[in-house]
């Protein structure tokens, strides 16, 4: 049963975060009809599981959650705000229940009995009359209305495994689900029950004919059979819509007096026509397995740039071949891994939406949550990275950035303020920014404390970049006062190192009075990557292919200006920094090197190199404690010949650069 219980605790989490989201939009439209039904539908199907599971506390919980849905649903009550509070409150509790099979210490104990009570307290309210009267078409007047309305008839074919029970499966439990997706007819067939004396009451023998008029699609319909994928035989078919008959078809089957006005109409003709085959479309696959998959994908690929380099030293024909073959198949490999492992971004924004809503609150602040390009994808482990950091951000937005309704109407702002979450790619990276549109931030304020802190001298200068980068230091912080949310310092600096170990990039940009953007930029995936495989004083290195723009071959000494560190390149002035020099401080004196132009911060910076061996797929391995302080160093790979190649981070090896250049100025 352990199998069957993670399966309900995974499929459990997948449900409370539907109906999270969908009580979220509720609140801007409460009297969303669609909405509703998704979030009864949800609670049903929950409760239906746990029950089928044994686990009575998450299923009686979860009852009182749905009785008073069903008298949302059938116009008996308005949502309020009471009711929502509640329900995500109930969320909460639910998701501690669902990861923990439904037992209760002490602690969750008391917010259980606490938040039954002030469910059960709206099931009185309800039932003593409140706000029946807004609804004079009555409950069934209104499911009439509602069930006329475009509807679909389906023809649904169940007949469970005999062993089914053997899991905790109680089929009467999917027949319920279906009945709150429509108007439902179910017949059984017991043609398959034996005589008494060979029955075996374990077995299920009954199978289910079910007429379903409903508004939702076949995906929603075979969502109720979830857990029974591959213990049943399943057939969902749509029917034609002929008007009568249908109740022809019911005279000549004898179907009680009482089933004619239920069961759906469909051509005494036409015969049942499947919409598609039952087959699996996709599967649960443990996030576990797919980092398995990707460890094997990277030690294939070392392996292949081994047999690269045997390849080399013993140029046969066939050998050469075969190596060809081997590098296109491992390269689609390595691709299809890759876009298992992606997940787009949406999945991640349920507690961000929670977040904003909560904090608004309770700050008195009146904030939109607005979302776009979601459907981005990025690497789970990126993605498991980036929550933290994202969720800090998010509250220093509604904390410091957006003021209180009365400060922005006197600012000239509307009462609302408005934070974007926008997603996009561009090239090899994704970029995230998180924009308000607050007070923005006061480039003098974060200048006057850095000085007053001892951070910077009073005649240093800075650029607007450089003054917002020291927010980023530790224990800085503009706030005048602390608060539970922000304002102790501590936090920033933690973020920047949050989206540098998953090879990140963050920026700030803000206008006073207008507000703040904050730019985090990322790869798609940190297990492998492109690059440029070099040399540097007989040493190798590797540099990430995706910061690179282009390479030259050209004699050092009429190309390069020493004096001021600039290289002329198309008849164009760029800056430029030997590697040789910085890493070993020795001059490569040969007759020419080797430039690559690589990007840093919109700009273009070049690095000089004694030889460029050529592009490398390069499987990333974390560095050692030798190597955890020396940030221009991002990771490790092994070559084709068993040697370690380090991984540069170009952007830091140009900002050590550059600090270096500024401190010997200074002194």
């Amino acid at each position: 049963m352990d199998q069957y219980q993670q399966n309900f605790s995974d499929d459990a989490m997948e449900v409370i975060a539907d109906m999270e989201k969908s009580l979220l939009l509720m609140e801007t439209s409460p009297d969303d009809p669609a909405l509703i039904q998704q979030v009864f539908r949800a609670m049903h199907t929950l409760k239906g599981n746990s029950s089928m599971f044994g686990f009575k506390v998450i299923t009686e919980f979860t009852h009182h959650l749905e009785s008073i849905y069903e008298h949302v649903r059938s116009g008996q009550k308005k949502i309020t705000k009471e009711i929502i509070d509640v329900t995500l409150d109930s969320l909460d509790h639910l998701t501690y229940l669902a990861k923990n099979q439904g037992e209760l210490d002490i602690q969750h104990q008391k917010t259980h009995d606490s938040l039954t009570a002030r469910v059960v307290k709206i099931l009185k309210d309800i039932l003593a009359g409140v706000n029946i009267e807004n609804n004079p078409l009555g409950p069934v007047a209104q499911t009439a209305a509602y069930e006329n309305n475009g509807l679909k008839n389906y023809h649904i074919i169940f007949a469970p495994d005999k062993e089914i029970f053997y899991n905790g499966t109680n089929p009467v439990y999917l027949l319920e689900e279906l009945q709150t997706l429509g108007n439902c007819t179910v017949i059984p067939n017991i043609d398959d029950i034996p005589s008494l004396q060979d029955i075996e009451p374990t077995y299920c023998y009954t199978s289910w004919d079910i007429y379903l008029a409903t508004g939702v699609d076949i995906d929603t319909i075979r969502e109720v059979f979830v857990f029974v994928e591959g213990r049943c035989k399943l057939e969902i078919n749509l029917m034609p819509q002929p008007e009568e008959a249908m109740l022809q078809q019911n005279e000549s089957a004898g179907y009680p007096e009482e089933a004619k006005d239920v069961v759906p109409q469909v051509s005494k003709t036409a015969a049942a026509e499947p919409v598609k085959k039952n087959v699996i479309s996709s599967i649960r696959v443990p996030s576990e397995r797919l980092d398995s998959l990707m460890s094997l994908v990277s030690e294939l690929m070392t392996l292949q740039a081994k047999l690269g380099t045997l390849t080399d030293q013993n140029p046969q024909s066939e050998l050469l071949a075969v190596t060809e073959n081997l590098e296109k198949i491992s390269t689609r490999l390595r691709d299809n891994a890759f876009s298992m492992c992606l997940v787009p971004i949406k999945n991640m924004l349920n507690p961000f939406n929670r977040l904003v809503r909560d904090l608004a609150n309770e700050l008195n602040k009146e904030i939109d949550f607005v979302t776009e390009g979601t459907d981005t994808e990025l690497d789970k482990n990126i993605m498991e990275g980036l929550a933290d950091p994202i969720m800090h951000l998010l509250r220093n937005s509604i904390d410091h950035g957006i003021e209180y309704p009365d400060d922005r109407v006197k600012a000239g702002k509307k009462r609302h303020g408005k934070i974007l979450f926008k997603a996009f790619c561009a090239g090899v990276n994704v970029y995230i920014e998180i924009q308000d549109d607050g007070k923005g931030i006061d480039p003098q304020k974060i200048r006057d404390k850095a000085i007053q802190k001892g951070i910077i001298g009073k005649d240093e200068v800075l650029s607007e970049k450089e003054i917002f980068n020291l927010i980023f230091l530790p224990g800085f912080s503009t706030a005048e006062q602390v608060s539970e949310i922000s304002g102790r310092g501590v936090g920033m600096d933690v973020v920047k190192r949050r989206i540098e170990d998953i090879r990140g990039q963050i920026k700030i940009t803000s206008q006073p009075n207008t507000g703040t953007t904050i730019t985090i930029k990322l790869p798609i995936t940190v297990s492998i990557i492109d690059g440029l495989l070099v040399k540097i004083n007989d040493v190798s290195f590797v540099i990430p292919l995706a910061a690179v723009d282009r390479c030259f071959e050209a004699p050092a000494v009429q190309q390069l200006n020493r004096f001021n560190n600039l290289i002329i390149l198309d008849g164009e002035q760029i800056p430029f920094i030997s590697l040789s020099e910085e890493f070993d401080g020795k001059e490569n004196l040969s007759g020419s090197q080797e430039i690559i132009l690589v990007y840093y911060d919109e700009k273009r910076v070049a690095l000089i190199v004694d030889n460029i061996v050529g592009k490398f797929q390069a499987v990333l391995k974390p560095l050692g404690r030798y190597f955890q302080n020396m940030d221009h160093i991002s990771g490790a790979t092994i070559l084709g010949d068993g040697k370690i190649a380090l991984v540069l981070d170009t952007n830091k090896v140009v900002e050590e650069y550059l600090h270096q250049k500024r401190l010997a100025i200074c002194q």
